[in-house]
């Protein structure tokens, strides 16, 4: 289960990306649900984040993905990798 924690931040971060500061248009998930087996968590944590930081991170996290299954599958042929 995950924990739920209060929003300790004053009001003049409501509304803004956590990465930047820009007007929030999305939902990061913490942590990404390209980590994440099904079925998903119901009440995964997310931060405010601006569409351009979100989309941002993506490649990078679906990158060090890739990298994980690799090491763990010890080797790097997808037609090998289970996930």
């Amino acid at each position: 289960m995950v924990q739920k924690f209060q929003n300790w931040g004053d009001n003049r971060n409501k509304g803004t990306c956590v990465h930047c500061g820009a007007p929030n248009e999305t939902r990061d998930h913490a942590p990404s649900i390209i980590f994440l087996d099904d079925p998903l968590p119901s009440d995964l944590p997310v931060s405010p984040s601006c569409a351009r930081c979100n989309q941002g991170f993506s490649d990078d996290e679906l990158y060090l993905a890739a990298l994980l299954e690799s090491v763990i599958s010890g080797t790097a042929d997808p037609e090998k990798i289970g996930r």
